[in-house]
């Protein structure tokens, strides 16, 4: 999409187009997963990133969905 950075609008979206609750406190649940968890950059709010941690818990840890036929 050659987004400038990710936004937390963007997450708030991206929260309501898969219908999952959004947290009553985005930004402290940013920084939460960010300190906590180190699988989000987010030291600057209109630049938040996946670290590799983030991709690796994402595409190694997470169940997969079920595939449909």
């Amino acid at each position: 999409m050659k987004l400038a950075g990710v936004t937390l609008d963007h997450l708030y979206t991206c929260y309501k187009n898969v219908g999952t609750p959004v947290p009553t406190d985005l930004l402290s649940s940013v920084r939460d997963t960010a300190r906590h968890k180190g699988w989000l950059e987010a030291s600057d709010t209109n630049a938040i990133s996946v670290t590799v941690g983030g991709e690796n818990h994402v595409e190694h840890d997470l169940p997969r969905a079920p595939v449909s036929e």
